[in-house]
């Protein structure tokens, strides 16, 4: 076996056998393989794909390169593809670990115009360095540990994206599926919901794109024995209202600690929260149905029982709420403890707001220093944005639009051209089509959940 037959069989479109894949994912991990003739291999895929098996394999071979967990209860976790304002995983690990399951999360950093929740949660000086041991221990004690992606796990997950990032061959189905299965299947996990978003602030703008995407994970996942579901969610607008690293933390908080004043404000992200939770019950006990699942995340949440398990997470791995633990936003009557300087954007004429870029509104947190676009970049925890107005909302001439945090004036101005590219108010009221944020529910055994009649005191769906 060597690099160059494997690399002549990917151009040729031979099927590479299992053993060719695990010996190609060992070599280079102990670099055996230099990034050249491995970036030949990745460029090749990136054109002629690979077949179901293969990528089967690739994500088996890339799991197996480190650490895999087992557990002696059920876990479940979940995953988003990504998005602006997409802070869903700050309410879901500690409502779910709140009801008494295990939730053993790996999450990412931000990169490009998609904020992480590893970012977010550093910006309270959160822990999420943590070692294999400590990360068990911390799931068995609390219910729950976030943490990044370390060296312990899929190892060879981490050098063969860093490659695919310097070699842009990130946006190929099996190659993005083998990535992120790999790292759920080396949880240990019982059950998986897949977040997988569309349009304008997705990675995959179209939604058949996110549908195949979503439809090739819960394959792998039901292959690797996980129960898995998918979601497809509306990106057309961003998630909630604030977009920044304390800032989503902060709407978190304000919806954990006060549910029923925070429906208002921030309905779309507790929805989806609500469902993606109840989705993960589902996988825990595919036979409950998944209406009697939805009320019990929603009264969980509403106890106040989910503010308490955060708080305690946050707690077990060293991290530092500070004022924010005790504060509400502006929105709710009492100023967000943020030290950042302050604009706020206001509305030219009268109409409705249209969101027409989202993916811009993202690069323009970027511009402002609340995300990267390089490994390197550093990150400013306090700056970003609070969307007053969602999409089709009625605006009135110098009403607010978007307040602004920023701490360098020199980056403001970037910031504010992309800001402006992201939306617009019409005044004839022609808006673009209308997007509902649960689109689809998929499961591997083609149950349908799209007909579902989930009802609470605020919102029915």
């Amino acid at each position: 076996m060597n690099i160059y037959e494997i690399i002549n069989k990917a151009q040729t479109k031979t099927k590479l056998s299992k053993n060719e894949i695990f010996w190609l994912v060992d070599k280079f991990t102990k670099d055996e393989i230099p990034d050249y003739q491995m970036s030949t291999w990745l460029a090749t895929v990136f054109l002629n794909h690979l077949s179901v098996e293969e990528t089967n394999w690739l994500t088996q071979a890339l799991s197996e390169s480190g650490e895999q967990l087992t557990w002696s209860k059920p876990t479940v976790d979940k995953h988003s593809t990504g998005g602006v304002g997409d802070k869903t995983s700050l309410i879901i690990a500690p409502l779910i670990a709140s009801l008494g399951y295990k939730v053993p999360m790996m999450a990412g950093r931000g990169l490009g115009h998609t904020g992480g929740t590893i970012d977010k949660l550093e910006s309270i000086q959160f822990q999420t360095d943590v070692n294999v041991k400590n990360f068990k221990n911390l799931v068995e004690t609390t219910g729950m540990c976030i943490m990044g992606q370390s060296e312990d796990f899929c190892p060879a997950d981490k050098r063969l994206y860093a490659l695919r990032d310097a070699t842009h061959t990130v946006a190929n189905i099996p190659l993005i599926c083998s990535s992120i299965m790999s790292k759920k299947i080396a949880e240990g996990l019982t059950g998986l919901v897949l977040d997988v978003k569309f349009g304008t602030g997705a990675f995959m703008s179209k939604f058949d794109d996110a549908k195949s995407l979503a439809q090739k994970l819960i394959s792998i996942g039901e292959n690797s024995k996980i129960k898995t579901y998918g979601v497809l969610s509306s990106m057309s607008q961003p998630l909630g209202r604030y977009i920044g690293n304390k800032l989503e933390i902060l709407e978190c908080l304000e919806i954990m600690k006060n549910p029923e004043e925070a429906f208002e404000l921030y309905e779309d992200n507790i929805l989806l929260s609500l469902l993606l939770s109840a989705l993960m019950l589902q996988s825990l006990n595919p036979k409950e149905s998944l209406e009697k699942n939805f009320q019990i995340v929603f009264d969980q949440l509403m106890s106040g029982k989910v503010f308490d398990k955060f708080v305690q997470m946050v707690q077990a791995q060293n991290g530092n709420l500070g004022e924010l633990l005790t504060s509400k936003s502006s929105q709710l009557n009492i100023n967000p403890k943020i030290d950042a300087k302050k604009i706020t954007i206001t509305a030219e004429n009268d109409g409705h707001m249209n969101y027409v870029d989202v993916k811009s509104l993202g690069f323009a947190a970027v511009a402002l220093g609340a995300g990267r676009l390089t490994k390197e970049d550093q990150i400013d925890f306090e700056v970003g944005f609070y969307c007053h107005k969602k999409q089709s909302d009625r605006v009135k001439k110098a009403e607010s639009l978007f307040d602004v945090y920023y701490n360098d004036e020199t980056k403001l101005s970037e910031a504010l051209e992309k800001l402006n590219a992201s939306f617009e108010i019409n005044k004839d009221g022609s808006l673009n089509s209308s997007q509902k944020l649960i689109q689809e529910i998929i499961s591997f055994d083609g149950q349908n959940y799209n007909n579902l009649h989930l009802k609470t005191k605020f919102f029915e769906i």
